[in-house]
Formats: structure tokens, C-alpha cells, sequence
């Protein structure tokens, strides 16, 4: 979980007994360092990475072994938000600032999930009142799928319909910061009338609800806070160091 260098920078004189005092090692991932390069091959009580890039810890001959994204996960939240409509005639794109919770102090660059969802759900009783039906087009820029092109949903609202969710597995998200807020994204929403009911023609509070669940990080840039992270079956906290990073 950081920026490459030559081993020439990790020094190890003596790792410890790991029956009286546990190590956490994490070697560079984007770096050509072995374990070789920096651990004796006799001392085998130590995290590893594999080919398959799993992280492996060897601990008094058992074997654990998690995948990157066990170690930094986002938990769940709900972003509410409101956008006017004002008028089945006036259709702008409204822009919006969302900002993404780590629950830690993380000032982040950009993140790369593994997993999890992003839900949305749409509420307009006196859009919906009017007889009106709708789809939101919401895209996210700079946001990127897997194959390159930028987060894009379409939300329906009609009486029997008002939700779409999209998985975020392999998604790119860059961040910015405003002011002293972090871990900012844009959002652009825009209104397509499918239906034009009787009744008013507007304006209308167009309410988002907007939830990411199951999120698991691939790979992260920025600087997060120091955490620590509890690998069943041993009983370990393992901790984990603030710094400005990649990987």
C-alpha cells in the first residue's frame, strides 16, 4: 500500500518472535521487491503477497490470507438530495457536489472499488400527481466503468417504477476537495419527460436518494488515517499507517 522504491530503503536487522511479539509487514505492491530481497528465508512468520496478489500472514504454522480489499473497506451511506424542476419546458442539467464517507479521516485522490452497489431511488408525489412520468439521467463525469466511460444511470419515476442500482465493481472514482470537505465527486442530473400529464406544469422538487452498500476498495490514492484491521482466527490488530500512498 505504497509508492515503489529500492529495497534499498527497508532494513530489517532482526525480526522479532512472533510467539511473544507479532509483525505486520506489508510489502510494496507496485514494486519489484521480493521477499526475498528484504526477509531471510528462515523467517517464514511474516506477510506475504502472492502471485494472485492475496496477502498472506504465516503465524504460528496457520495460514491466513485476505485480499487487499478486507483491509480498507467504506461503510454504507445514504446521500439525500433535491433538484427543481420547473417546468415540463425547462429542462437544465442540474449539477450537484456529493461527498463519499470513509468513516476515517481519509483525504483521498481517487479510489478503484472491487465491490458494492450504488442505489437510487426517485420522489416527486406533485410530478407524479400531475400525471407526469419521468426518467432522471444521472451521470458522473469524471467517475469511470470498467471499460472507460463515464457512471451513467437512468432512473425511472412513474407510479410503478423509481429505482435502478449499479454495480461499482472495477468503477474509477478521482476525488477533489472544497475547502476543508474531502472526497468530493460531481453529479449531473437531467429531467427527460416521457409522459406529460393534465395536471401542473411545474415546478417540482425532483428528491434523490442516493445509498452505496458493500464497498470494498481495489486500490486507493491519497492519504488515509491510521486503522487497524482484526484477522480471524487469531486475535491480532494489525495496524495499519497513515501516509500518502498507492496501491
Amino acid at each position: 500500500m505504497a509508492v515503489s522504491c529500492d529495497s534499498s530503503y527497508l532494513e530489517f536487522d532482526q525480526l522479532p518472535d512472533l510467539n511473544n511479539d507479532a509483525v505486520f509487514l506489508l510489502p510494496l505492491v507496485n514494486s519489484d521487491i521480493s521477499i526475498d530481497d528484504i526477509i531471510p528465508d528462515e523467517d517464514n512468520d511474516i506477510f506475504v503477497v502472492g502471485a494472485d496478489h492475496q496477502i498472506s500472514l504465516v503465524f504460528n504454522e496457520r495460514v491466513l490470507s485476505v485480499t487487499a480489499s478486507e483491509f480498507y473497506e467504506m461503510p454504507e451511506q445514504t446521500i439525500n438530495i433535491s433538484a427543481p424542476v420547473f417546468s415540463v419546458a425547462d429542462l437544465p442539467v442540474v449539477e450537484r457536489t456529493l461527498e463519499i464517507n470513509t468513516g476515517m479521516d481519509d483525504r483521498l485522490d481517487s479510489v478503484r472499488f472491487s465491490a458494492g452497489n450504488l442505489f437510487f431511488q426517485l420522489s416527486s408525489p406533485a410530478l407524479l400527481a400531475a400525471g407526469h412520468r419521468v426518467t432522471a439521467i444521472i451521470v458522473f463525469p469524471e467517475v469511470r466503468t470498467s471499460i472507460g466511460q463515464p457512471l451513467r444511470v437512468e432512473v425511472p419515476l412513474t407510479p410503478t417504477a423509481n429505482s435502478r442500482s449499479v454495480s461499482l465493481a472495477n468503477v474509477f472514482f478521482p476525488f477533489h476537495s472544497v475547502g476543508n470537505i474531502h472526497n468530493n465527486f460531481d453529479m449531473e442530473v437531467q429531467v427527460r419527460f416521457d409522459v406529460i400529464g393534465p395536471g401542473s406544469n411545474g415546478p417540482f422538487d425532483l428528491n434523490f436518494t442516493t445509498q452505496f452498500s458493500g464497498l470494498k476498495v481495489h486500490s486507493v490514492a491519497g492519504i488515509i488515517a491510521p486503522r487497524s484491521v482484526a484477522l480471524a482466527p487469531t486475535t491480532m490488530d494489525l495496524p495499519m499507517f497513515g501516509a500518502n500512498f498507492y496501491g
